[in-house]
């Protein structure tokens, strides 16, 4: 099953909006959990006139997945020491709070770090889930 909502299932969520249906009863022809298609509905209905479209939806969709790529960056750019120390952190454990604070105070370097950052994944594709 796929992750996430498709422009054909916002369409689809749309039409039976419009029809008076309910969240539920959608996301069973669907296939998806009711919270799914309760929280699409919330997210993307447009707040001035009340109205969920499909277009729109998929629009701000769009957005915020470009948004959330542009702020992603590979920072194998960083000095050997700054990934040296970071590695080490990471493998004592220390909180991605913490990281942060200590490379922006020992090494002037302004790193904060993803909110999924996993504490136990010691390899350089960690650095990845890194934002500048």
């Amino acid at each position: 099953m796929a992750k996430h909502l498709t422009r054909e299932n916002r369409f689809y969520i749309e039409t039976r909006l419009s029809l008076g249906d309910r969240p539920a009863s959608i996301a069973r022809e669907l296939k998806r959990p009711r919270l799914t298609i309760t929280r699409e509905i919330k997210r993307n209905t447009d707040p001035n006139f009340r109205f969920y479209s499909g277009l729109r939806a998929n629009s701000i969709v769009n957005d915020r997945l470009a948004k959330a790529i542009r702020k992603e960056k590979v920072i194998a750019n960083l000095p050997a020491n700054v990934l040296t120390k970071l590695d080490y952190e990471i493998s004592e454990r220390t909180s991605p709070k913490q990281i942060s604070s200590i490379l922006a105070k020992g090494y002037g370097t302004n790193i904060r770090l993803n909110s999924r950052f996993k504490c136990n994944k010691i390899a350089i594709e960690k650095f990845q889930t890194l934002i500048i």
